[in-house]
């Protein structure tokens, strides 16, 4: 039984293919082949047709990129020629003298040179023209007359293109300063004409439809080839306008006003100091040489659709001969199977070519799962545990028979009811928290004696045990055994109640011979649990108990005596409470340590170790039987101690003995010759 992952309902049943829409598909499925084979070469053919039409338009855009190449560093060559030429006119004699005399014949001479494509004037530091050939331009206004200003302020060259009055016309306008000791005086202004660029353009090789544009230092067209393109300019994207030194040339691809997809590219000019001059771009369409190349695809995927049809008759008409009839019936034995009939066989026979060795493995493959299902049914109905199968929403799915005994109900009943409500209301929550974990966490969870209520309403111990199962994979649910566990609560319960009753008559037995001890010993002796044993005083001495420091505490005892006020018989007595204390921890048990306190009632001795310990019922034989010794007494010495020290304070059980030992500071005695004096002065 299948459920959603997600939503953890359970989905509608799968719904099988029909039989007679199975027959097609296959059909269609080996005419797969046939166009599988035919592709490579269509692709072959495709490839062919597009290379060749990548490589005539390659050439194409070889041809006009180069020509923008060319061009633009025959403008930068023009740009650096006619630098050079205002260098050298800006230091002869008559233009550094400003004299209009001998300016206007040198400016006519120069002017002749080149008729009709270059015009020189000469300005003072305020602007007014002083020599001109053939006749100074107007710049009042103009951005040309800004450029002039800003030549003679900055005293630095400038250049600027300027459109004329006809498309295929433009200039470029230069300024030079004219400076004389270092000082402005005045400045060149040189405009040529641009015209050859229209020309150069007219004989070049540039595909049909191209375009060539001179734009300004903003994007404004300058000149433009053809002359008589009649689309309106449309302006360069702002990303080409910001070309900086690393990406001089640029391209990319739009469709201008005309209607036609050109690739544009774009070379950036720049002016002799390496400022933005303009921009040079060439278009050219992007269909360019691609006509003879697809009409020759054209033609080649008419005969390959020709044999494609042929290849997927002949596949059409053999599939159903050689093929699809024995596919049928291994199509409906596999439907018999989907639908657990695992007796399901095609009864092809021995297996003569694939399709029979297929139907072969298939018969042999469902008599195995036949008989693993068997087991496997056999396996689940003999565990002695209970055994469900859970969806992702906890509810049961399968069970075994032991699992319907705990339950209280039949298989039949089981599938569909959630496990959750098997519990009893106590332990429904542990349960539901468990399951959760399984079913969304993916981790194995285990409980002991969680209490089950059977369909009939008894309720019992079980142990619960839930491990995650993907069945089908990607959706998860839970297996989860239950154990009967109602003896061995019973015989847990009952030992634990023994323990109890035990526990209790150890501690009313201990507390018995604490009040013997304590009264026999006259209050002197103090049987107590180890936190109630009283620290008092200063801290004088705290060390480890071994061979070493065994002696050195011994040593050191006696000093601290008398500082405290004991007599000496009172430290020799300290020495050997000590001694007997520290033998036995040393002895008998492990990290024996020994602590000393100083206050002003007395000195106190408390030794401690981690051994076995003195078991109850011996404390009144090692208290008062002189002699008397086990492995953990403390043998005569106990009995010794007691003589000896006012007070003893013992803690002691299976986790360590802890002894402390009190002796107090004795009221000093006046000597009796000198009270006997006493008594005779009066």
């Amino acid at each position: 039984m299948d459920f959603d992952s997600n939503t953890g309902h359970k989905p509608a049943p799968p719904t099988l293919p029909l039989e007679n829409r199975g027959g097609m598909g296959l059909r269609v499925r080996l005419l797969l082949p046939v166009l599988l084979a035919l592709i490579p070469a269509f692709l072959m053919l495709l490839g062919d047709t597009l290379e060749d039409r990548a490589s005539f338009t390659q050439r194409a855009r070889w041809r006009s990129f180069g020509f923008l190449n060319t061009l633009s560093s025959e403008i930068g060559q023009n740009v650096r020629s006619l630098t050079l030429d205002l260098q050298t006119l800006a230091q002869a004699p008559e233009v550094q003298a400003l004299d209009p005399v001998p300016l206007d014949s040198t400016l006519a001479d120069l002017a002749t040179r080149a008729p009709g494509a270059r015009g020189l004037a000469i300005f003072d530091r305020q602007g007014n023209p002083v020599a001109a050939a053939p006749s100074a331009p107007g710049t009042e206004g103009s951005p040309l007359f800004t450029m002039l200003q800003d030549s003679l302020s900055a005293a630095s060259p400038n250049m600027l293109l300027v459109p004329g009055d006809r498309p295929e016309e433009g200039a470029l306008q230069a300024t030079w300063p004219i400076e004389r000791a270092g000082t402005p005086v005045g400045a060149i202004l040189l405009t040529e004409s641009l015209d050859w660029i229209h020309r150069r353009a007219s004989i070049s090789d540039l595909p049909e439809g191209s375009t060539l544009d001179l734009l300004d230092v903003v994007g404004r067209p300058v000149l433009r080839h053809p002359h008589d393109l009649a689309a309106e300019f449309r302006p360069l994207p702002q990303e080409v306008l910001r070309l900086d030194e690393d990406r001089a040339r640029r391209a990319f691809e739009r469709v201008d006003p005309d209607g036609v997809s050109r690739l544009h590219r774009v070379a950036l000019l720049r002016q002799p100091d390496g400022s933005p001059l303009g921009f040079l771009t060439v278009g050219i369409p992007t269909q360019a040489s691609e006509a003879k190349a697809e009409a020759a695809l054209a033609r080649n995927l008419l005969v390959l659709t020709v044999v494609a049809l042929v290849s997927l008759a002949t596949a059409w008409l053999l599939g159903e001969s050689l093929l699809l009839r024995r596919l049928r019936v291994l199509s409906r034995t596999i439907h018999r199977l989907a639908r657990l009939d695992l007796t399901a066989r095609t009864g092809l026979g021995q297996p003569r070519d694939e399709i029979g060795r297929l139907a072969w493995s298939f018969d042999v493959m469902a008599e195995r799962l036949e008989r693993s299902r068997r087991r496997e049914v056999n396996l689940l109905e003999s565990a002695g545990e209970g055994i469900c199968g859970l969806d992702p929403a906890g509810c049961i799915v399968f069970t075994n028979r032991a699992a319907e005994a705990l339950l209280g109900l039949p298989s039949t009943e089981l599938p569909g009811l959630p496990l959750r409500g098997f519990f009893s209301p106590q332990c429904e929550a542990q349960a539901e928290a468990a399951l959760t974990g399984t079913l969304h966490e993916r981790t194995r969870q285990t409980m002991e004696e969680i209490w089950l209520r059977r369909a009939d309403g008894e309720e019992f111990p079980v142990d619960f045990t839930s491990s995650p199962m993907e069945d089908p994979p990607g959706v998860l649910g839970a297996v989860v055994v239950l154990r009967d566990v109602t003896e061995r609560t019973r015989a847990r319960r009952a030992a634990l109640d023994a323990h109890l009753r035990l526990l209790q008559t150890v501690e009313e037995k201990k507390a018995f011979y604490r009040e013997v001890l304590n009264t026999v010993s006259h209050g002197r002796f103090h049987l107590v649990d180890a936190e109630k044993i009283p620290t008092t005083g200063t801290q004088v001495l705290d060390r480890p108990l071994d061979s070493e420091n065994y002696a050195r505490i011994r040593s050191e005892l006696p000093r601290l005596a008398h500082q405290t006020g004991l007599t000496e018989q009172q430290a020799s007595d300290l020495v050997v409470v000590f001694g007997e204390a520290a033998s036995n921890a040393i002895k008998h048990g492990v990290d024996g340590h020994c602590q000393v306190f100083s206050a002003a009632e007395g000195l106190v001795v408390r030794v401690s170790d981690r051994g076995p310990g003195i078991r109850t019922e011996q404390l009144p034989a090692t208290l008062f039987e002189s002699g008397f010794s086990t492995k953990v007494s403390l043998g005569m010495g106990f009995t010794l101690m007691l003589q000896l020290a006012d007070t003893i304070w013992l803690a002691t059980g299976p986790e360590g003995t802890i002894l402390q030992a009190e002796l107090n500071v004795q009221p000093q005695v006046p000597d009796q010759k000198m009270l006997e004096k006493l008594l005779a002065r009066f």
